[in-house]
Formats: C-alpha cells, sequence, structure tokens
C-alpha cells in the first residue's frame, strides 16, 4: 500500500486556496464598464483560455480518481455519480472530464492546443470521444488527431 504524503497533500491544499483566494480578487475587481468592446472581448477570450487549462487540470485528477473505488467507498454507483453530485456537475460534464484525462496521453497535439490557447477545452471533450470510440471499434484503425485538431483550429 502506498504511503499518503501529508506534505505534498498540504502543500497542493495551500495552492488551491491560494489559487481560490486569487479567484475570488479578480472577481471583485473593479469593472470598467467604458472599456471598447474589443477589450472586453479580449478578457472573455484569455479567460477562456485559463478556464480550459483549470478544465484540463481537473480531467487528470478525474481520471486518476476514476481509476480507483474511491468513490464505492464514499457510496456512489459510479465516479461519474460521484463527481456529478461532489463536483456540482452534469453527468455529461463529469464523463467528458473523465474522457479527456483518460485519452490525453493519446492525444498529445490537442492537449498542448487547449494548454496553448488554440483550441477550448470542449473541442478536446469531442475528440476524446471520438479517439475513444475508434480506439475501442474492432474495424477501426489507430485514432489521428490530427485532421480533428486542425478543424478546431478553424
Amino acid at each position: 500500500m502506498e504511503m499518503y504524503n501529508y506534505a505534498v497533500a498540504s502543500a497542493v491544499r495551500d495552492e488551491l486556496d491560494l489559487l481560490a483566494a486569487v479567484v475570488t480578487g479578480f472577481r471583485r475587481r473593479p469593472r470598467n464598464h467604458t472599456q471598447p468592446p474589443e477589450a472586453t472581448g479580449g478578457e472573455m477570450i484569455r479567460l477562456r483560455q485559463v478556464i480550459a487549462t483549470l478544465e484540463l487540470e481537473f480531467s487528470e485528477l478525474a481520471a486518476a480518481f476514476a481509476a480507483t473505488d474511491e468513490y464505492d467507498h464514499q457510496g456512489a454507483c459510479s465516479p461519474i455519480q460521484w463527481i456529478r453530485h461532489e463536483c456540482h456537475m452534469t453527468g455529461g460534464a463529469a464523463g467528458r472530464a473523465i474522457r479527456v484525462g483518460q485519452m490525453a496521453d493519446a492525444l498529445p497535439l490537442s492537449v498542448g492546443a487547449v494548454a496553448e490557447g488554440r483550441i477550448g477545452f470542449d473541442h478536446l471533450g469531442y475528440m476524446a470521444g471520438v479517439a475513444e470510440a475508434v480506439n475501442h471499434s474492432p474495424t477501426g484503425t489507430p485514432f489521428d488527431e490530427q485532421p480533428l485538431l486542425r478543424c478546431a483550429e478553424r
């Protein structure tokens, strides 16, 4: 049995507390209601990129959690049900997060595109679903992410 590293858990908890504090501070910032619409659009684009990066992080954790039986120990019938209930998400969003985390290694170019802000997390979620279906198809060939990535980037 692997030893639980309390120092690492404490550092992660501290980092999450810091992230939460930064987000709270960001939400409380004074808004410039007179800025030009293109500036507002630029803020929206950048904020969506930050959110997508956090979704990537969440998906890695979701896949790692789903690979355990902790959800069962806590009385849920599946990791999707546990994430849906405990993380206040829809079942579809919970399943997509797990799928992206599970398929991330098979989609390195697309994961990189999300991290660089070239595509959104929802694009990656779609590609992860397609990749999973192709990879599990008895007649499928190994999934090539490049054609879908090019479409998502457009």
